[in-house]
């Protein structure tokens, strides 16, 4: 991710921006809506088809044919969508009292009497049973029920005949087989179905959640629950992405990462010549090495994970207090980085993958050198590195749109050159602000 890369992803986002902003807005929500059904939509899967989907699939092929939705169709929809969320309503409702347990007589009587004037203590008395350890599993459950019946509730997909007369891969069919499939169980509208299922407890890539697809993450879920094992798909997806993850770190905009490339072109050449020992102690102190990395880049920024006391440097944690001594642990569970990287990460790197440096790196471990384990650590530092260079991508585009403002970039995407009081603005603005340090090469790109 070097300085010319980025100037081109910003521009080229400028671009887009622009391209999108002339497409009338009914165009707009259906592509939006399109895309948003064939991410959730499970047709793919042939055990789905039931005669539900069958009927469903036929009527929207009607109402495609004779442009005009049928009566019939928008009544299943709204009746199936009514059903899945008065079921969640339910469930959410016992949840709700199991969690209340005992104090459940005093909550009902106090939002019987006055709930207005009481509102505080109810809130109060709501919030204490939530956050009491016993009850974690029920209000997670309660928590991701919720977060379900909001996705159906949502107008994500409304039927119309213009949306039907949408083509994927010039195929007139594809997008209606994706609106039975959500049409016939609405619940598929949310990505946390899955979490409410017993296997996902166990199921080992729930970190890695967020960078598959939504198809793809059922399907690895559903081998899971076969009892089927995801070994070979983590050595593969290594394997095919071996070029793009060797070089994240190549002459890379943020010179911390810049300068752990050496580091990552090892760590990668000894997976690849079959020596995992060497690539796993290699991997190990790469990760850890980025996130110390990363966490003085976001600290440069958001100023909210370090503060110096008596010349020393201290970790602010989320509990108010500081840390003179902590670990990388610490920095992703107790500050500002807890709410940065995805819970399930953070699980995954703080129990597992932390509780293995140690016995590798002080030699204590000397039987879990393979392919699979070395592709574990390759895997990880790929997630990871690509939510952090997002992070940094977000920050060089804010840069960038106060480097150059409206004007000017209006120039560059129309093909003017700049002229020297563009370039002078641009230098004063840099000088005048340290947060744009880190956009001073671009201006070599532009000029």
């Amino acid at each position: 991710m070097t300085d010319e890369f980025l100037l081109n992803e910003y521009l080229n986002k400028k671009q887009r921006h622009k391209f999108i902003e002339k497409i009338p807005n009914d165009t707009k929500q259906i592509m939006v809506t399109a895309i948003m059904v064939l991410s959730f939509s499970e047709h793919e899967d042939e055990k789905t088809h039931n005669e539900d989907y069958k009927h469903i699939l036929g009527l929207l092929k009607e109402s495609q044919t004779t442009s005009a939705i049928l009566p019939e169709l928008s009544q299943i929809f709204d009746n199936k969508k009514k059903k899945a969320t008065t079921e969640i309503e339910a469930e959410k409702n016992t949840l709700f009292e199991q969690i209340i347990g005992d104090k459940l007589p005093q909550y009902k009587h106090l939002i019987t009497n006055n709930p207005t004037d009481k509102a505080e203590i109810i809130e109060q008395l709501k919030q204490n049973c939530f956050k009491d350890k016993k009850n974690v599993d029920l209000v997670f459950r309660h928590n991701t029920l919720e977060k379900i019946a909001n996705s159906i509730k949502f107008p994500y997909v409304e039927l119309t005949v213009d949306l039907l007369k949408v083509k994927i891969d010039n195929s007139e069919e594809t997008l209606l087989l994706g609106l039975s499939s959500i049409i016939e169980n609405p619940k598929r509208l949310s990505l946390h179905n899955t979490e409410l299922e017993s296997e996902w407890k166990t199921f080992p890539l729930k970190w890695f959640a967020h960078k598959i697809t939504q198809p793809e993450l059922r399907h690895l879920f559903n081998l899971h629950k076969q009892g089927k094992s995801l070994d070979g798909y983590i050595e593969k997806f290594v394997s095919d992405r071996m070029k793009e993850i060797t070089t994240k770190f190549d002459s890379h905009f943020y010179p911390e990462f810049a300068n752990r490339a050496l580091l990552l072109h090892n760590c990668i050449h000894s997976f690849e010549h079959e020596l995992y020992v060497s690539s796993i102690c290699t991997a190990l102190p790469l990760i850890e090495g980025s996130i110390w990395a990363f966490a003085e880049y976001y600290n440069f920024t958001e100023q909210n994970l370090y503060t110096e006391i008596n010349h020393q440097r201290h970790l602010l944690l989320t509990t108010g207090n500081n840390s003179k001594e902590y670990t990388v642990g610490d920095l992703l569970k107790k500050s500002n980085l807890s709410d940065f990287f995805d819970e399930h990460f953070i699980n995954y790197y703080c129990d597992e993958l932390y509780n293995e440096r140690n016995p590798i790196l002080h030699g204590k471990e000397v039987n879990n050198f393979n392919k699979l384990n070395c592709a574990k650590k390759i895997m990880t530092f790929d997630y990871m590195t690509d939510i952090m260079n997002a992070y940094i991508k977000e920050q060089y585009f804010k840069n960038m749109d106060d480097l150059l403002g409206t004007r000017i970039t209006e120039k560059i995407l129309n093909g003017e050159a700049l002229d020297d009081a563009d370039r002078k603005e641009i230098e004063e603005k840099v000088t005048k602000n340290d947060c744009h340090v880190h956009s001073q090469q671009s201006l070599h790109c532009l000029t």
